[in-house]
């Protein structure tokens, strides 16, 4: 057991999984209660909100996937079940975060080229149909997985006995690491792309105000710096989470334990982090999370005046 469950490996995974769900639960629950108020939501709370939904079901996932892994080796049917279901939330997750990077990058980027002013005009009537698009692609890319062998027993059932022995190629093998590299890789690209694009016109347009204003602290600046540290750090995340499924990909074919436990922390780190970043940014949910810690404050203060 030891071996499933290394303890420093356990407890970095397990904040991991408190603060993705703590992150992702609050910004999925302050859209909705804000959805159900005014009955409209913004194009921006659209995508916060399905990105807060799927990464909170996704995390929950992987908990269960990596407590009943054991479990779930013996249990061939339920695994495909378990598998497919998080291969759709994966991909599901990684196109809401890119639609989310390509919304920033429309909205705050200044270009003036055609393509891009024609997006900036309608890319609020186009966020809808992002999601559905993105659900119906990652739907179609998951469901051939429930027919598929992706569990971790071969056809003649050796790997029943040491579900960490190394996986012969075969045309179910090679299939699941192609969804696992390419599928992916998709929406990786565009939200490069779309990312540094942004990084490119706040760093731009923040030199030229450095050299528009004499005051260096002045708060739009400011404010602008920040964004672009907070994409740069959404690029890491992302492409760390990337790199993660690549290491599945390795884990697939060789079945070692602290890839195992390696990949894991790196793929919920992503998530995890990638909400805190959001909460901070957000005005509305910087507020709400802000008014969650702060009541036991001012209660200790008014007890010691």
């Amino acid at each position: 057991m030891s071996s499933f469950y290394p303890v420093p490996a356990l407890i970095i995974f397990i904040i991991e999984f408190i603060v993705g769900i703590m992150g992702n639960g609050l910004i999925s629950a302050v859209i909705c209660i804000d959805w159900i108020k005014s009955r409209k939501l913004t194009s921006c709370d659209m995508i916060l909100g399905s990105l807060g939904i799927s990464r909170f079901l996704f995390q929950c996932l992987i908990t269960v996937q990596v407590f009943t892994f054991q479990h779930f080796v013996e249990k061939s049917n339920e695994f495909q079940m378990l598998f497919a279901l998080g291969m759709f939330l994966n991909f599901v997750c990684l196109w809401f975060a890119t639609w989310l990077s390509v919304f920033y990058c429309v909205k705050i980027a200044t270009f003036s080229q055609l393509l891009f002013l024609w997006m900036k005009q309608r890319i609020s009537l186009l966020v809808p149909w992002l999601l559905i698009g993105s659900l119906f692609f990652s739907l179609g890319a998951s469901v051939p997985l429930v027919f598929m062998d992706c569990t971790f027993c071969s056809s003649n059932n050796t790997l029943l006995s040491d579900p960490f022995q190394d996986r012969k190629l075969d045309f179910s093998t090679l299939f699941v690491v192609i969804l696992y590299i390419l599928v992916p890789f998709i929406p990786f690209v565009i939200f490069m792309v779309s990312t540094s694009l942004l990084i490119t016109s706040l760093w731009r347009h923040t030199r030229r105000m450095q050299r528009e204003i004499t005051n260096f602290r002045d708060p739009q600046t400011k404010a602008h710096v920040v964004v672009i540290k907070s994409q740069i750090s959404f690029m890491i995340f992302y492409f760390s989470y990337y790199v993660a499924l690549m290491l599945s990909a390795i884990y697939y074919f060789h079945r070692i334990p602290k890839l195992f436990w390696m990949n894991a922390i790196m793929m919920a780190a992503y998530p995890s982090g990638h909400s805190v970043t959001l909460i901070l940014l957000n005005p509305k949910l910087k507020q709400v999370s802000a008014r969650i810690v702060s009541p036991p404050k001012c209660h200790l203060k008014e007890e010691a005046s």
